[in-house]
């Protein structure tokens, strides 16, 4: 029997969901019930999902295929979004040229990726990708595979090409819960110069040259490509509903 038409294909069921990123859905569940995830900002009524939650539920994927548990995936992720509130379902990067609209007429970023998947840019990693990088399973910090074309504007000491704090995974009791902790909320602090403008404290500097470092001399390195997750989570959606047959967008069927 042919699937029925989505009138708004960037509207996802939770079958979707949990296909498209491998979350199972009694996980999903469990992040709808503690309010984690996408569902500490909003859920999408009527029984259907955005295109947000979808590319946030890829991401929190992500950090999983590393080794990292639901929860604590999901303050990882949403730590980077905090510092990166850009970094939505449109972050295809080099393939990300469209305003992000979502209308009957199927013009949504789905939609538009429909249109560009073939190209080998959407499931290959991109130098501008949004990228975490775990450093001897504590220190988090946010990257892009490639040199940014502008240096982050940074302290005396800070590498500003290198990659940035984002916080810190720790062990309250060991080999139990393990909580992440947000840069900003654990080392960020203010103090004045000579001529009284506000700057970081140099606590907070050295806090920072010290994340870099222990990126630079880990021994262990854990990196998860949260773009190439979202690409390749709208990928799958793509070949489900094919698979399904019956028509993909509402014109098709016109």
């Amino acid at each position: 029997m042919a699937r029925p038409k989505h009138q708004i294909p960037s509207l996802f069921t939770g079958g979707e969901l949990a296909a498209a990123t491998s979350i199972s859905a009694r996980n999903i569940q469990f992040l709808r019930d503690k309010r984690l995830g996408p569902f500490a900002r909003k859920i999408q009524p009527g029984g259907m999902y955005g295109e947000d939650t979808l590319a946030e539920l890829a991401m929190i994927s992500g950090c999983m295929a590393a080794g990292y548990p639901l929860s604590l995936s999901a303050s990882l992720v949403d730590a980077f979004l905090s510092e990166n509130p850009n970094h939505t379902s449109a972050r295809f990067c080099s393939v990300d040229k469209f305003d992000h609209t979502v209308s009957l007429s199927g013009e949504s970023w789905f939609h538009r990726h429909t249109l560009l998947r073939e190209s080998h840019e959407l499931t290959s990693p991109h130098d501008q990708d949004g990228t975490l990088i775990i450093a001897d399973r504590e220190y988090v910090l946010t990257h892009s595979k490639g040199k940014p074309k502008i240096p982050m504007l940074t302290s005396d000491g800070v590498d500003p090409y290198g990659p940035q704090p984002l916080g810190r995974m720790l062990d309250l009791v060991r080999g139990a819960d393990t909580r992440f902790f947000p840069f900003a909320e654990e080392f960020v602090g203010w103090s004045r110069d000579a001529d009284g403008q506000q700057i970081l404290s140099v606590a907070t500097v050295e806090a920072e040259i010290a994340f870099q470092r222990a990126a630079k001399d880990a021994i262990a390195l854990v990196t998860v490509n949260l773009s190439l997750a979202i690409r390749r989570a709208f990928d799958a959606v793509y070949l489900i509903r094919k698979a399904k047959g019956g028509p993909l967008w509402a014109e098709d069927s016109a």
